[in-house]
């Protein structure tokens, strides 16, 4: 082969390698800097009511919004108006007694977890963390400990799921008359006011 054959196959390779290489980095996920944010319909936020001391139910919060942003930042808000708990007249009862969601529309959760951390973890592979929860409910703010499990579902997907339940004192947060006030209307002897909430919440790569 002479040396100019030689040459234009070497640059024809060159130019080949190339564009492989720019094609790969087009369709690869580009989560690497980037952030994630909330998957609402795979999503579930849940909280458990004991009434009597006895007997518990299970609701849950179906509207959400979030995100996780480059930095980490976990920012989720739950509207409060959609309460849900299988029960029109119950749902409205939270919504105007406890919640008040004519002055406090939505709740606040933020959290901060290792982004690189994430980032770097393979495909199906699983990280738990714990770190603390801020929860802005009712006007008020506070700190709950916090135990999470994050698992890369996908190339461009994942999960954060509560380890352990987040355990919300209702007076914490200036709920307790509200608490009381529907003890009353269902006629209860009690109702607890340290509430387990448990979550899902599946993350997309945010969009570029």
């Amino acid at each position: 082969m002479n040396r100019f054959r030689r040459s234009r196959l070497m640059l024809l390779s060159a130019g080949l390698a190339s564009a492989v290489a720019v094609h790969a980095a087009d369709r690869a996920p580009k989560a690497a800097t980037g952030g994630w944010t909330l998957a609402n319909a795979d999503s579930r936020l849940a909280f458990v009511s004991i009434k009597n001391d006895a007997v518990g139910e299970v609701h849950r919060f179906p509207a959400l919004a979030g995100k996780v942003d480059a930095g980490g930042k976990l920012a989720l808000e739950i509207t409060l108006d959609a309460v849900e708990t299988g029960i029109p007249i119950r749902n409205e009862r939270l919504r105007t007694m406890l919640f008040d969601t004519a002055a406090h529309p939505t709740a606040k959760v933020s959290a901060q977890v290792d982004a690189a951390a994430v980032r770097a973890l393979p495909v199906g592979a699983s990280l738990n963390v714990s770190t603390p929860v801020t929860l802005d409910l009712h006007g008020l703010s506070g700190e709950l400990p916090g135990e999470f499990r994050i698992t890369h579902v996908s190339a461009r997907q994942w999960r954060v799921s509560t380890e352990a339940p987040l355990i919300v004192n209702a007076a914490s947060f200036g709920l307790g008359d509200g608490v009381e006030a529907l003890r009353n209307v269902a006629k209860l002897q009690a109702i607890s006011a340290a509430v387990p909430v448990t979550a899902s919440l599946l993350f997309d790569t945010a969009p570029n």
